[in-house]
C-alpha cells in the first residue's frame, strides 16, 4: 500500500465551517429561488433517483424533484426551494427524505417526498454536494467535492465538517454496507469507516481512475461490494474492500449508475445509452439495446425485466423482455 493507502485511525480534526441553523431557513434568509413547476420536468436533466415504498424519486437540474406513484408511467413534480442542480437524495422511511446538490445545499421532506425545505447551503465553499445516507432520523453524511464530506447528528439540524486525512478529491458516493460506511471517489478513492463515520481507513484501490459509484447486496458468502466508473472498468469484493476482483463489463463507457434485481441480477448504465447486465452466477455481462444514445445517469428495478432510467433526456421506462 502507498503512503496515500496509510490508515485514518483518527478522524482529522474539525474545519471551521460550523453549521449551528435552525432546522429550516425561511427564504428571507436564503439565497435560493424556488424550482418552477414545469409540465415537462420529467423530460428534462435527471441525475439521481430512488424508491421507497411504491414510491420513485428523481432529481436534478433547475432544483427538479419528481416522484412517481406509479412505476414511472406519469410524474408529479414537488415543491423544491431551489434551482440549484441537485445531484441524490435518500430516504430512511416513505417519509422522511434528504436532497443534496450544488451551492452545497441540503434539503429535507416529513410529507413523503412532497414539500421540501432548506436545512444548509453554503454557495461561498464553491463545493457541490454528491451524496448522502442516513444511518437512522439523527444520524447522517454528505460528500462532496474535493474532500467534502459532513456529518449530523441531529437529522440535518446541524452540520460537521471534516476532512478524511489529507484527501481532497471529489466523493462521489457514500453507501452503509452492514454496519460500515463506504466511500468511492476520484482517482480511485476508497475508503471505509467501521463506527460510523468517526474514523476512516483508506483501502488500496485496484485501479487509479474515477470511481462513480458504489452498490452493495448480501450474498451467500456476505456482503459484497462493486464499485464502478471510468471507461467501463468495475470491481468487486466480499471482505469490505480488503481485496476486489475485476469485472469484465464488456464496454470502454463510463458507467455511471448500476442496480441488482430481486433475482441477483447485475445492471449498469451509463454514457451514450450504455446498458449493460449479468446474470447472477454469471461473468459475462451482455449489452442490453436501446435506441438513444444520450447518457444514462440513474436507474431504478421494478422488477427483472422492468426498469425507469434516467438521464439527459429525464425519465424513461425500459423493459428487457
Amino acid at each position: 500500500m502507498n503512503s496515500l493507502g496509510k490508515s485514518f485511525r483518527c478522524l482529522a480534526k474539525y474545519s471551521t465551517l460550523i453549521i449551528a441553523l435552525n432546522a429550516t431557513l425561511s427564504h428571507a434568509d436564503s439565497i435560493q429561488v424556488p424550482s418552477t413547476i414545469a409540465a415537462k420536468a420529467h423530460k428534462s436533466l435527471l441525475v439521481n433517483s430512488f424508491t421507497t415504498g411504491e414510491r420513485i424519486f428523481a432529481v436534478g437540474g433547475r432544483g427538479h424533484i419528481l416522484y412517481s406513484d406509479n412505476q414511472g408511467e406519469s410524474w408529479v413534480q414537488a415543491n423544491s426551494p431551489t434551482q440549484m442542480l441537485l445531484t441524490s437524495l435518500y430516504f430512511i422511511d416513505e417519509k422522511n427524505g434528504w436532497a443534496v446538490g450544488h451551492d452545497s445545499i441540503i434539503l429535507r421532506t416529513t410529507d413523503s417526498g412532497e414539500n421540501w425545505n432548506i436545512l444548509f447551503e453554503a454557495p461561498d465553499l464553491e463545493k457541490p454536494l454528491l451524496d448522502v445516507v442516513f444511518l437512522d432520523a439523527n444520524n447522517g453524511l454528505v460528500t462532496g467535492a474535493y474532500g467534502l464530506i459532513m456529518r449530523t447528528n441531529d437529522g440535518g439540524k446541524t452540520w460537521q465538517n471534516f476532512m478524511i486525512g489529507e484527501l481532497d478529491w471529489h466523493l462521489n458516493s457514500i453507501i452503509q454496507v452492514g454496519t460500515h460506511l463506504f466511500i468511492a471517489g476520484e482517482a480511485g478513492t476508497l475508503v471505509r469507516s467501521s463506527d460510523q463515520g468517526a474514523t476512516w481507513t483508506q483501502l488500496e484501490s485496484p485501479y487509479v481512475g474515477s470511481f462513480f459509484g458504489a452498490l452493495t447486496t448480501t450474498t451467500d458468502d456476505g456482503d459484497q461490494i462493486i464499485v464502478y466508473g471510468l471507461r467501463g472498468h468495475a470491481f468487486a469484493s466480499d471482505d469490505l474492500g480488503n481485496s476486489w476482483t475485476e469485472l469484465d463489463t464488456g464496454v470502454t463507457t463510463n458507467i455511471l449508475d448500476g442496480v441488482f434485481t430481486a433475482s441477483g441480477d447485475t445492471v449498469f448504465l451509463g454514457a451514450g445509452g450504455t446498458i449493460i447486465r449479468r446474470s447472477k452466477g454469471d461473468t459475462n455481462f451482455e449489452k442490453i439495446p436501446y435506441r438513444g444514445f444520450e447518457n444514462l445517469t440513474s436507474v431504478i428495478a421494478i422488477n427483472d425485466s422492468d426498469f425507469v432510467v434516467f438521464g439527459v433526456r429525464g425519465a424513461s421506462k425500459l423493459k428487457t423482455q
